[in-house]
């Protein structure tokens, strides 16, 4: 049986630590991936929840304001948005 000699014990050590760092360098540029992957699916979600939200808020201020003289013979009608002059609406009849 050989034994091996310090040196060699201390260049296996050495190397190991060296994989052992290699491995933790590649789990930490996974997880770095997936965090950026992460943070842009939820700012990607929050903006389009916040854009929902200003329809459910818009939609809400022109239920409360719509008058049935607003509407032509047609029952059809549109217009903008009092307080966001970038959104419109329409009404138009749905046959039954």
């Amino acid at each position: 049986m050989k034994r091996r000699s310090k040196r060699s014990c201390r260049n296996l050590r050495r190397a190991i630590t060296l994989i052992e760092i290699v491995i933790g360098i590649g789990l930490l540029s996974v997880l770095l991936v997936s965090v950026v992957t992460v943070s842009s699916r939820v700012s990607r979600q929050i903006k389009v929840t916040q854009i929902r939200l200003q329809a459910v808020h818009a939609l809400d201020e022109l239920l409360n304001a719509l008058e049935i003289k607003a509407l032509d013979v047609n029952g059809r009608a549109n217009g903008n948005v009092a307080s966001n002059p970038e959104l419109s609406w329409f009404v138009e009849p749905v046959p039954n």
